[in-house]
């Protein structure tokens, strides 16, 4: 099998550019390079509204943007948690996807910040992530958003974030959630897989 011819020129691109390996950058460094991601983003689409709001976590207040569609409610409510390595990534990053996801699938869609490592030590971004659905769940309402059909998703940090808040959700009488969105989530330490080792 041969490399999706995308995904072929566009680590042809960062080779020739010279980037360095995540693993070996500084905090600040994946940051920046993370933020470069929207590069390769389609343009951002209009929405019907997008509203800037906080919750209140462990750590203090983060940012929430609420992507509400066009039309009347209550639509299903996705809480988006950003990728990033649980270094990097912020709410700028996933703000077109975010618009794709409100329009297309008819869903308010809410991207939540989570406090970052190195600075903030395991279990912060687990912490945020579940008082942040906590907050979606009381707050869908205001929003056209309809709190029995709350969803989680994330991808690939935000991904693991998002599976850690759907158990804890269960475990510890968070909010009833309607379903996961899982995407290439980090939730497997080893990664030995075939894709892997073949490309």
């Amino acid at each position: 099998m041969s490399l999706d011819e995308d995904t072929r020129k566009l680590i042809e691109a960062m080779s020739a550019g010279g980037a360095p390996e995540f693993r070996n950058m500084q905090p600040e460094e994946v940051r920046g390079a993370v933020e470069t991601f929207t590069g390769l983003q389609a343009p951002p689409r209009e929405v019907g509204r997008v509203l800037e709001r906080s919750y209140s976590g462990p750590g203090g207040e983060q940012q929430v943007n609420v992507y509400v569609p066009e039309g009347d409610g209550p639509f299903p409510v996705v809480v988006y948690f950003h990728g990033g390595g649980f270094v990097g990534g912020s709410l700028n990053v996933v703000d077109e996807p975010a618009r794709a996801l409100a329009v297309d699938a008819r869903v308010v869609v809410m991207t939540a910040a989570y406090r970052l490592a190195p600075e903030h030590k395991f279990p912060a971004a687990t912490d945020d992530s579940v008082a942040a659905l906590a907050w979606a769940a009381g707050h869908a309402a205001e929003f056209g958003g309809d709190p029995a059909r709350l969803f989680v998703m994330g991808d690939s940090a935000g991904g693991n974030l998002a599976a850690v808040a759907a158990i804890r959700c269960r475990d510890e009488n968070g909010p009833r959630l309607a379903g996961q969105i899982l995407v290439y989530p980090v939730i497997d330490s080893v990664l030995d897989l075939p894709s892997r080792r073949e490309f």
